[in-house]
């Protein structure tokens, strides 16, 4: 039991190599300049669907959230290894809550896989998945 006068002190900060890298910060690590990969409104996300001419990748993030962070990083491996075989878009969860409650997305990070081929059904995932998964995903597409 924990009352509201007890205090908790921590001699060390909890750290993560990764997300406290001089040369990564949450904000700059989501997209990174010079991506293939587009962060998107929930209103330019039924166009992209609507003009897709290859599978598309929808990343629905947040920058508060750790493993989207890391996401970020495997998405890019993975545009960088499809190059224009596959169009990754990214859609921030707190600019746009009205596709995320339309689609349920509760958990984070979340990715729909939508093939190029409409009558084919997407893909959905959930939580941190690496570049080789993800691309496996595709496979199946």
């Amino acid at each position: 039991y924990l009352s509201s006068k007890r205090r908790v002190s921590v001699k060390k900060p909890l750290s993560s190599p990764v997300l406290n890298s001089p040369n990564l910060s949450r904000r700059n690590s989501i997209i990174a300049k010079g991506s293939q990969i587009e962060k998107i409104t929930s209103k330019e996300l039924e166009t992209v669907i609507s003009n897709r001419t290859t599978p598309v990748l929808i990343d629905f993030f947040a920058t508060w959230c750790g493993p989207c962070v890391l996401l970020a990083q495997e998405l890019q491996k993975v545009a960088e290894e499809q190059g224009d075989k596959l169009k990754i878009v990214k859609v921030d969860v707190d600019e746009n809550p009205d596709i995320c409650s339309t689609l349920n997305i509760s958990g984070l990070p979340t990715l729909i896989f939508i093939p190029k081929d409409a009558d084919k059904h997407a893909y959905r995932t959930e939580g941190l998945l690496p570049a080789h998964k993800i691309t496996e995903v595709l496979g199946k597409l």
